[in-house]
């Protein structure tokens, strides 16, 4: 048995050796390779719109919106009609329900509105805001805050989060610039941001609200910054016209090319108010 000294002086090495291993072993994180189930596949070409029968808490307010055009086939690619009815952009209330996450069981208000230029604050209570502006290019996220880490996101060029044109057999692909600011607006990180937008097709997805047939589309972003790796796996149900009926986020960090962290959250539409 070695002795105590001989142990002592052995663990620098022990460590080093450690920490080799783990930086070897540390790699960018990455996206799932496939995307999450938010619902059933739906063959064909069905009116993206809440099922009859299909009722749950809070549905009514949503029933009686259902109502309109069937959205494009989602393989001849989404038109300027698509996204307003898919995302419309006009003043409403509602309620999602956390459904997965350490806050899971927990409803959320939401509110939307109209900001200066032209753009859009979706603010959800207490947790976060984004700004959205619409263009000929299709549905633009300009800048996101979190409240909880008090800090503001900007983004130049805007993400495209819902592409004029998008369909099945053509995702979309986007760069941008990222700035992490403080509460007085000090810069904390900056980076650059490659993002992919994919229409994964039709799911009908059940939620608090009801059911609905809805377009499901995956966004995943790649920053790379100063202080961490982060990819953010966004997948997205949208139904005409309520707008996104379920958010499902997967999130995984490595800060400082070594500390691993990752977060799962998923909501669901409990009632919407206009």
């Amino acid at each position: 048995m070695p002795s105590v000294d001989a142990v002592l002086l052995r663990l620098p090495a022990i460590c080093l050796l450690a920490l080799s291993l783990e930086l070897a072993a540390c790699r960018s994180p990455q996206a799932s390779k496939d995307p999450p189930v938010l619902g059933d596949p739906i063959n064909g070409q069905a009116t993206p719109q809440q099922r009859p029968g299909d009722q749950g808490q809070g549905s009514q307010t949503a029933t009686t919106q259902a109502s309109g055009a069937a959205v494009t086939d989602t393989t001849s690619g989404l038109t300027a009609e698509d996204i307003r009815r898919l995302f419309p952009l006009e003043p409403r209330q509602g309620v999602y329900r956390i459904t997965k996450g350490p806050d899971a069981g927990k409803d959320l208000n939401f509110d939307l509105q109209q900001v200066e230029d032209g753009q859009w604050r979706l603010t959800y209570e207490g947790l976060q805001a984004t700004y959205f502006k619409a263009s000929p290019q299709g549905l633009l996220i300009t800048r996101e805050d979190d409240f909880g880490e008090k800090v503001q996101v900007t983004y130049d060029p805007a993400i495209n989060c819902l592409p004029l044109g998008l369909s099945k057999d053509t995702p979309f692909q986007g760069k941008t610039r990222m700035t992490v600011r403080g509460p007085n607006g000090e810069t904390r990180d900056s980076g650059s941001c490659d993002y992919t937008v994919t229409l994964l097709g039709k799911q009908r997805v059940t939620t608090p609200a009801g059911g609905f047939d809805a377009v499901v589309i995956r966004n995943i972003r790649t920053l790379d910054l100063a202080m961490a790796d982060v990819v953010v796996d966004i997948t997205s149900a949208y139904a005409a016209p309520q707008g996104e009926v379920i958010e499902h986020v997967d999130q995984k960090t490595q800060a400082l090319g070594l500390f691993g962290l990752n977060k799962l959250s998923e909501r669901r539409l409990v009632e919407l108010r206009r």
